[in-house]
């Protein structure tokens, strides 16, 4: 017969035993689930934002040709094209237009001859300025010119860029995209291109391209554009180095592989992963993966998540699954160890330590749930050396970790590291918000002024680069300076954008003119000068933050002229 105390003890052991299963069951599987979530969250965030560094790189390249193609465009003259007979040429052809007279060829070459020369210096500059860049090239439309026309230069094993010979378009057919592709392809589709990894004849390496076709009055003039060594972005991707057992990857949208650790260039994802042939169907276009793509190889599972880089290409992001579920595995043992505690301390704790258990329990799961949708402020106060109070500090580290990467990513993608004042990216986002804003209707007032440093080059060539970056963080100091209240962002080397309102719109015409003065009194005594334009938005007949952006560069670029002829 057994006695009371062992029917207590067996009823408590029996409900301490049930609680333990319920609690433990319940609480295991909502973190499990939020640590599922929270793992994938993750993830993807690493992926994105690696993908958001290499967009930040290929977006400069972007950013310097769209540049150098609008000044190309804005230069060339629809008489001249028409004087010379050119006019609604579409590049369609690979020898000239027929029926012009000799005098029309003539003055069309001579024509184009200035052109390029006048292109030709800017685009070196801006190439100059532009990381990672093996080459930029500007290709004239064999339709219009009586001899192959335009400019390459390459600055493989060079200091500087050096002009080579042009590659002969006309010795390939025109689906030829490893050779011809960078002028096919931007021709074709009518617009600005990325052209795919290819390996360059004329440079000896893989590169990958970003092309402009350039129009004027209805005639296709010809191709702009810059090459980038492959190289230099299998190197960043290498640097990628989140996972303890995982890698990074580049495809294209039809997963084809451009670097992997293991597989050769080329290779076809589904010939050596059939397993992921679903996630492969779903690379097409510009999305980006949700979800974590699991599939089984060499006898592990792993997972894989990916992102869209802006020239198309996938970013694609791989770890072993066990690296990911380590945190549930420890949590298991966590609580199969808290539970044989309460066992031990028998009826006594048992209140005391489930409360104990169950309400961390309940503020870590919350936590959890809070910081898998990037709340990185929340609060973790458990501080026991218990099993509950390692893994709260486990997702404390977690938490101050992503909080800290968080930050420092977005105060690089937000903040020039040279001079301090905002960057291009920046400048993006303000663009693309004056942009809806004009579209709905809610902006009525604002100035673009653009400002353009002078004697740059001169002073890299004179004294060292490091002497330029100085130059570039004075003009930065005196710009901030007199447009004390106004956001100012560096756009290009030595570019910089100020966006006027409030105090600094309405006083606009007095520190406008007071910066001209200070510039003319500059270059009086041969102190740093900068070139600027500016221009008022006009809600009756700009339509888009571009046309205001215009306007300003091209009395910018004619404040420059006035400026060098001053200096002459």
């Amino acid at each position: 017969m057994r006695s009371i105390r062992t029917k207590i003890t067996l009823l408590t052991l029996a409900a301490i035993l049930i609680s333990i299963l319920s609690f433990g069951m319940i609480g295991i599987y909502f973190i499990i689930d939020e640590i599922t979530k929270t793992s994938t969250e993750t993830m993807n965030l690493i992926c994105e934002n690696r993908k958001d560094a290499l967009n930040e790189y290929l977006n400069s390249i972007k950013q310097s040709v769209n540049m150098i193609s609008r000044y190309a465009t804005d230069s060339l003259d629809g008489v001249a094209l028409t004087a010379g007979g050119v006019l609604g040429a579409t590049g369609n052809e690979l020898r000239e237009m027929p029926g012009r007279s000799d005098a029309q060829k003539e003055s069309m070459d001579r024509y184009l001859d200035e052109h390029l020369a006048f292109i030709e210096n800017a685009f070196r500059s801006i190439a100059n300025h532009t990381n990672g860049i093996s080459s930029c090239f500007y290709r004239i439309n064999p339709e219009i010119t009586t001899t192959k026309k335009g400019f390459l230069f390459s600055k493989k094993g060079a200091s500087d860029f050096e002009k080579i010979e042009l590659t002969d378009i006309e010795l390939y057919a025109p689906d030829d995209f490893d050779h011809v592709g960078w002028y096919y392809i931007p021709l074709r589709q009518g617009r600005p291109s990325w052209v795919a990894p290819y390996e360059s004849e004329k440079l000896g390496e893989t590169v990958l391209s970003y092309s402009v076709p350039i129009y004027k009055a209805g005639t296709f003039i010809g191709v702009l554009g810059m090459e980038i060594d492959y190289n230099t972005l299998v190197t960043e991707i290498r640097r990628f180095t989140n996972f303890r057992t995982g890698y990074f990857t580049l495809t294209d949208g039809n997963a084809k592989i451009y670097y992997h650790p293991q597989y050769e260039r080329g290779t076809e994802i589904r010939t050596v992963l059939p397993q992921v042939l679903d996630a492969v169907s779903d690379m097409h276009g510009d999305s980006s993966s949700k979800q974590l793509i699991r599939y089984r190889k060499d006898g592990k599972d792993w997972r894989l998540t990916y992102s869209t880089l802006v020239n198309g290409m996938k970013l694609v992001a791989i770890v072993e699954e066990s690296e990911i579920n380590a945190a549930t595995y420890n949590l298991t043992r966590a609580f199969l160890l808290t539970g044989a505690v309460i066992l031990v301390l028998f009826v006594i704790l048992t209140t005391l330590v489930m409360k104990r258990v169950t309400r961390p329990l309940a503020n870590l799961t919350t936590a959890a749930k809070r910081l898998a949708v990037g709340d990185y402020d929340v609060t973790l106060d458990y501080k026991d050396n218990d099993e509950v109070g390692v893994l709260v500090d486990a997702f404390r580290t977690m938490r101050d970790r992503l909080k800290v990467n968080f930050n420092d990513l977005s105060n690089k993608a937000f903040r020039d590291d040279l001079t301090g004042v905002k960057s291009k990216h920046a400048y993006f986002e303000a663009e693309e918000n004056l942009d809806q804003r004009i579209r709905e209707g809610s902006i009525s007032e604002f100035a673009v002024v653009l400002f353009d440093l002078n004697d740059l080059k001169r002073v890299n060539d004179s004294y060292g680069h490091e002497a330029g970056d100085e130059h570039i963080k004075s003009a930065s100091r005196i710009i901030c300076t007199q447009f004390a209240h106004s956001p100012v962002y560096r756009i290009g080397g030595d570019e910089f954008v100020a966006l006027l309102k409030g105090s600094d719109y309405e006083n606009r015409e007095a520190l406008l003119s007071d910066f001209e003065r200070q510039m003319d009194d500059n270059m009086k005594n041969g102190r740093i000068t900068i070139a600027s334009g500016d221009a008022c938005f006009d809600p009756e007949k700009d339509m888009n933050y571009h046309t205001v952006f215009k306007r300003a560069d091209e009395k910018m670029y004619l404040r420059k002229k006035q400026m060098k002829e001053n200096i002459l």
